[in-house]
């Protein structure tokens, strides 16, 4: 009786993990579909902005641009790296290699699993900041804070200044005046936004296939504040930046872009799909697992 409950209990788990992967398949179809492995795209950007529910969830534009394809997951709780690791096996099997793709999360299960691709900006022995690929660093990066970051990015329609103690956030006709403590609350968001333009303007077409994925955790700090409406309209403007920004150097046939609103598992469950299965069928095309150059320019902006 007890080895056929064991049974039962692994027949249930295989058939969830089988109805996750084939729902995250359906939702990712037509991103998939904008390209094949004859004429697959040059740039590829996926945004995940993860969310606790599903009303979190609806506080999301689902039309943010018509040339950016829009997914929300509401079905089901999906762990994000099924998200990744169904990208990954497309791009690769359109001919994508790793050294050309690149991670944005502080998500510990994805940057353990997806170690070689992640991409950080993190100061270095000079104190000033520099992009590291998979633990190498590729370039430097110019602006060493949120505010010079605004400042050297304008088009975002933000400025961020101190005051008598208080910190000021300037978008757009808002005006938002907070104490250090509480601006602590929305500084990673902003930073990760504007860091986001930031990095994409680093890349140059040098006609390689590239791929982009940014997990936006910091997203799920701002959803339930006073400010969420005003703060989301800061990501669309970034979102609506990079596009411009990839479509300028990759032409508009050459790029693709997708954001995926998605309730992020947080029960600890693992994830349906095998990434092992992907990364090591890569590093066998590539011969070795080890991370390589990008396609930034390495130069001090």
């Amino acid at each position: 009786m007890k080895v056929q409950q064991i049974i039962l209990v692994l027949l249930v788990a295989s058939l969830a993990t089988s109805l996750n992967a084939n729902l995250l398949e359906t939702y990712m179809k037509e991103w998939k579909n904008s390209d094949s492995v004859f004429s697959p795209k040059l740039f590829k950007f996926l945004l995940m902005l993860p969310t606790t529910n599903s009303e979190e969830s609806a506080k999301v534009d689902n039309k943010i641009h018509d040339d950016i394809h829009q997914i929300s997951i509401t079905d089901n709780e999906i762990h994000p790296n099924d998200i990744v690791t169904s990208s990954l096996e497309d791009y690769f099997n359109k001919g994508g290699n790793s050294k050309y793709a690149t991670i944005i999360s502080q998500h510990d299960e994805m940057r353990d699993s997806f170690r070689r691709m992640i991409m950080d900006i993190e100061p270095k022995n000079d104190s000033k900041l520099a992009l590291v690929h998979g633990g190498k660093q590729v370039a430097s990066v110019k602006p060493q804070n949120l505010k010079e970051c605004l400042k050297k990015n304008k088009d975002l329609g933000a400025t961020l200044y101190d005051q008598d103690g208080k910190v000021f956030f300037v978008f757009q006709d808002n005006k938002f005046e907070f104490t250090q403590n509480q601006f602590e609350t929305y500084k990673p968001f902003l930073t990760d936004v504007c860091f986001m333009v930031e990095y994409i303007r680093m890349h140059f077409n040098d006609y390689n296939k590239n791929l982009v994925i940014h997990h936006l955790e910091s997203v799920k700090s701002i959803l339930n504040t006073e400010y969420s409406k005003e703060l989301l309209q800061f990501l669309y403007n970034g979102v609506e930046l990079v596009r411009k920004t990839v479509v300028n150097k990759f032409g508009k046939n050459g790029a693709s872009f997708l954001v995926s609103t998605f309730v992020e598992n947080l029960t600890g469950a693992l994830p349906s799909l095998d990434h092992n299965r992907v990364l090591e069928g890569d590093a066998a095309d590539e011969g070795t697992a080890e991370p390589a150059d990008i396609n930034i320019e390495n130069v001090r902006f």
